[in-house]
């Protein structure tokens, strides 16, 4: 299946890199991220990033939403326009590898705890945003059981119309 190919090789890649991003990075991109999965907000505000957010925009991880909106204009229609924080993960398959991150921390308090503090999310997030991400991460996790992964990646690509 060519979405589980893209998946495994994405993956490595996105390991390497997301343990190489200092930790704000890292707490932008989840931000970004949770607005895309309608859970805007969780982690505040984050315009106190920009140099962090025109360096993913750089780098090419994320999009200003207005951007997404001139390339994707058929696909935007499917994406959630509630969207906070203005920015988007491109690309999606990073917003894939992050959901399946949160869905493993997820699992119980201990594993999302020892995530909290390998991310060094700990200093920064405080005790209710990190119970809102853990919450996040369990819904996330969720629709992950409920359908799989690949089963996950098989519908958001349906339903953006790119198969």
């Amino acid at each position: 299946m060519v979405g589980q190919q893209l998946y495994e090789d994405a993956r490595l890649t996105f390991d390497d890199t997301w343990r190489l991003w200092e930790p704000t990075t890292r707490m932008a991109v989840i931000a970004i991220a949770l607005n895309q999965w309608n859970k805007a907000g969780l982690l505040g505000d984050i315009s106190s990033l920009k140099p962090v957010l025109r360096r993913l925009e750089k780098q090419g991880f994320i999009l200003k939403e207005k951007d997404y909106q001139k390339r994707w204009q058929q696909i935007l229609k499917h994406i959630i326009r509630n969207n906070s924080s203005g920015y988007l993960i491109y690309p999606e398959v990073l917003l894939w590898w992050l959901a399946d991150e949160l869905a493993q921390a997820a699992r119980d308090e201990q594993s999302f705890n020892k995530w909290i503090q390998t991310q060094e999310l700990d200093g920064i997030l405080n005790q209710e945003q990190k119970q809102q991400l853990n919450q996040a991460g369990q819904s996330i996790a969720h629709s992950l059981v409920a359908a799989g992964i690949f089963e996950f990646i098989k519908t958001a690509i349906i339903s953006l119309g790119w198969i």
